[in-house]
């Protein structure tokens, strides 16, 4: 039985990635003025992780008794 859905999982990661990737170049740029979003970049990696643990509609959480 499975209660996840792989097309939230690679969305989750995904979205993990983006954020953490644009911190990543907010923080290495040549331009000292630049300042990393940390705000933006936690919400993000919370919407990650909630879509990790989510799940599709598609996912079925029981399993019906034969009749």
């Amino acid at each position: 039985m499975t209660t996840k859905s792989w097309r939230t999982t690679v969305l989750g990661i995904t979205t993990i990635i983006a954020a953490v990737a644009g911190l990543v170049q907010a923080m290495l740029d040549a331009d000292p003025s630049t300042n990393p979003d940390m705000t933006v970049a936690a919400a993000a990696i919370l919407s990650g992780l909630g879509l990790i643990f989510a799940r599709d509609a598609k996912a079925t959480t029981y399993v019906e008794e034969p009749r």
